[in-house]
C-alpha cells in the first residue's frame, strides 16, 4: 500500500505572525508535516510514502527534501498547485492499480494506533472505488472542534477528515470512484489545523490525551 500525504495547500486560513506555511506549524516541537510522516513512518503499513507539495509550500518541500530526500521508500512531488483535487488526482494517476491512502499533513494528533486503524477500516476491496474516513459532527464538536467539509448519509451530518483509502484502477480512463464511507471516531482524526486557534486547541486536546494515558 502506498501513503500520500498532501502538503501544498496556501493555509490562507491559518494566519501567523511569521507567516509560516501551515505545515511547518509546530505542535509540541515538532512540525505538522513530520508528525504525521512519523505515524505513517512508524506504522509500518506502507511500501512507499509520497509527499505532495506545490509551489504554495516551498519551505515545505525544502525540508522534505533536505530531511527525506535520500530516505528510501519516501519520495517528493511538486505539483502544480491547482488546488487540493488536481493536486491529488495528478499524485494518484501514477500509481494505476495501486492501493493508496491519502492523509493531509495538519493532522496535528495523528499517530501510530490510529494509521494502522485507518489502514484496516478504509482499504478498498474493488477497482476505482475509494472509503472516506469520516467523524459524526457531533462527536466533532464535543471536542470543541467545526468541521469544514461535511456529508449527510442517512439523514446524519459526518466530517470528512481528509483522509481517504483508494484502489486505483488500471486505466485513467475508467469511471469515476465509487465513493464509500467509514466512520472513525478519534480526536487523533479530527484534529486538522485550519486557523492559528485549532493549533492551540490541539495543544490542549494533546494534554488531555497525555493525562488520559496516565
Amino acid at each position: 500500500m502506498i501513503a500520500v500525504i498532501m502538503c501544498g495547500g496556501k493555509g490562507s486560513r491559518f494566519i501567523t505572525q511569521d507567516n509560516i506555511e501551515k505545515p511547518l506549524a509546530r505542535i509540541r516541537g515538532q512540525t505538522l508535516i513530520e508528525t504525521v510522516l512519523r505515524a505513517v513512518i512508524l506504522s509500518g503499513q506502507f511500501s512507499r510514502i509520497l509527499c505532495v507539495s506545490s509551489p504554495s509550500s516551498p519551505y515545505t518541500t525544502q525540508l522534505l527534501e533536505g530531511k527525506y530526500g535520500t530516505v528510501d521508500k519516501i519520495d517528493v512531488m511538486v505539483a502544480e498547485g491547482l488546488g487540493y483535487s488536481s493536486d491529488l488526482s495528478r499524485a494518484l494517476n501514477s500509481m494505476r492499480g495501486q492501493k493508496v491512502l491519502t492523509f493531509p499533513s495538519d493532522l496535528a494528533l495523528l499517530n501510530v494506533v490510529t494509521v494502522r486503524k485507518l489502514v484496516d477500516k478504509c482499504t478498498p476491496s474493488i477497482h476505482n472505488t475509494c472509503i472516506a474516513a469520516v467523524a459524526e459532527k457531533s462527536f466533532v464538536s464535543s471536542v470543541g472542534l467545526t468541521c469544514s467539509s461535511l456529508v449527510a448519509i442517512s439523514s446524519n451530518e459526518y466530517c470528512y477528515t481528509g483522509v481517504c483509502g483508494f484502489y486505483l484502477g488500471t486505466s485513467i480512463s475508467e469511471k469515476p470512484f465509487k465513493e464509500f464511507y467509514s466512520i472513525v471516531n478519534e480526536i487523533q482524526l479530527v484534529a486538522n489545523i485550519n486557523t492559528a486557534m485549532d493549533l492551540a486547541l490541539a495543544e490542549h486536546l494533546l494534554v488531555q490525551l497525555n493525562q488520559d494515558c496516565l
